[in-house]
C-alpha cells in the first residue's frame, strides 16, 4: 500500500485518506501530466487527464521471487505475474477468462450500460420494419405498385437512428472505462462511466466519423475483393482510437496516432484476437437470436419479439467492449514493459 504524506505535517496517511489524520488538511490527487492537485475528482481540473487510478503506472507491479527450494538461485530474481490480472498480448484464454470475470463481476453495472444503446436500438429496429419492406418494395420491378408503397415515418426514423448511433458510442466507451475500472480492481460505477464518457463525446463522436470516413475507399474496393485485405489492415490499426479517448483522454490525432503505433508490431496478435473475439460474440448473438425468435414465434406477437431480441444484445453486447478495453491495457503495458 503506498501510503499518503501530508504536506502540510510530513504526517503518514492511510492511502484512501481524504484528510491529515494529524493536521485535518485535505489531500489531494496529483495529476501525472501537469502535477496539480485535485480533490475529490476522477478528472484533472486543470489539464484534463483521467486521475482515476486506471492509469497508475503503479498498478502493475513485478515482485521478484526468491525460489525456497534452491538455495543456489538465492541472489536469482523469477519475475511472477503482474499485481493485477492483466493477460499479455496472445494470452486469448486468460483475455477470455478476465473479460467473463470483469463482466461477472460486476453485471449489473455492464447491463445498465448497455441499456444505453439496446434501447433506443430495439426501438429504431421495431420502426425498421416499415423501411425494410419499403425498401424492398422500391427495388422489385413493379413501377405500378410504388406508388402505393407505405412510406416510412421519415420523422420519427432519423431521429431515432441518431440516437441509436449516439447511445452506441456512449455506451461502448463507458463499458471501456469500466473495464479499466476493474483492473484497478474498483466498483465499475455506471455514472462515473457515462459522464465521463459524455465528457468525450465530441472527441468520440469525431474518431468514429474519421475512421468511417477512412474505411470508405477500402470498403467500396471490397466489392471488387480487392479493397478487402486494406479494409481489414486499417480496422486492426484503428482498433483503440476509442481507448485512447476515454482512457488516456487523448485528442483526435493523437488518438489515431497512439492507435496505429500500439498495434505495430503486433499487428497479426491483434488481429487474432479480434477475430476471436468477433466469432465468440457473434455466436452466442446467433443462439440467443435463435432462442428470441422461436420464443417470438410461439407468442406469435412481434412487440415481445423485438424486445426478447433487445435483452439479448443487451445480455451479449459488454463482453466485446470488456475484452476490447482489456486487451488495449494489456497491450500499452507489454508495449510499456519493452521499451524499459
Amino acid at each position: 500500500m503506498n501510503n499518503r504524506i501530508c504536506k502540510n505535517c510530513d504526517f503518514e496517511n492511510l492511502e484512501e485518506a481524504s484528510y491529515c489524520g494529524a493536521c485535518g488538511n485535505e489531500l489531494g490527487n496529483a495529476c501525472k501530466n501537469c502535477g496539480s492537485l485535485n480533490f475529490n475528482t476522477n478528472v484533472c481540473t486543470k489539464c484534463g487527464r483521467v486521475i482515476s487510478s486506471a492509469l497508475k503506472e503503479e498498478e502493475f507491479e513485478w515482485q521478484a521471487v526468491i525460489p525456497e527450494n534452491n538455495p543456489t538461485m538465492e541472489h536469482t530474481k523469477v519475475v511472477t505475474e503482474p499485481r493485477y490480472s492483466l493477460p499479455r498480448p496472445g494470452e486469448i484464454s486468460n483475455l477470455i477468462s478476465t473479460s467473463f470475470n470483469a463482466y461477472k463481476s460486476n453485471a449489473s453495472s455492464f447491463l445498465t450500460l448497455a441499456l444505453i444503446s439496446s434501447i433506443p436500438a430495439t426501438i429504431f429496429l421495431a420502426v425498421g420494419d416499415d423501411l425494410f419492406n419499403y425498401f424492398s418494395g422500391l427495388m422489385e420491378d413493379t413501377t405500378e405498385k410504388s406508388p402505393t408503397i407505405d412510406r416510412p415515418n421519415w420523422a420519427l426514423i432519423f431521429p431515432l437512428l441518431t440516437l441509436a448511433i449516439l447511445g452506441e458510442i456512449v455506451s461502448t466507451a463507458s463499458i471501456i472505462f469500466g473495464s479499466a475500472q476493474h483492473i484497478n480492481k474498483e466498483k465499475v460505477g455506471v455514472t462515473k462511466c457515462v459522464s465521463y464518457s459524455f465528457s468525450s463525446i465530441f472527441r468520440l463522436i469525431s474518431v468514429m466519423i474519421i475512421f468511417t470516413l477512412v474505411l470508405i475507399i477500402p470498403g467500396v474496393l471490397s466489392i471488387f475483393f480487392i479493397g478487402i485485405p486494406l479494409l481489414i489492415f486499417l480496422i486492426v490499426k484503428f482498433w483503440f482510437v476509442s481507448c485512447f479517448v476515454i482512457i488516456e483522454n487523448s485528442g483526435i490525432t493523437e488518438a489515431f496516432r497512439g492507435s496505429w503505433n500500439l498495434v505495430k508490431s503486433k499487428w497479426w496478435v491483434t488481429f487474432g484476437t479480434g477475430l476471436i473475439i468477433i466469432i465468440i460474440t457473434a455466436l452466442a448473438s446467433a443462439l440467443m437470436s435463435f432462442v428470441t425468435g422461436q420464443a417470438g414465434s410461439l407468442l406469435d406477437n412481434e412487440i415481445i419479439t423485438h424486445v426478447l431480441r433487445g435483452i439479448a444484445t443487451t445480455v451479449i453486447a459488454p463482453f466485446q467492449a470488456i475484452s476490447t478495453g482489456i486487451y488495449f491495457l494489456g497491450l500499452r503495458e507489454s508495449k510499456r514493459k519493452n521499451q524499459q
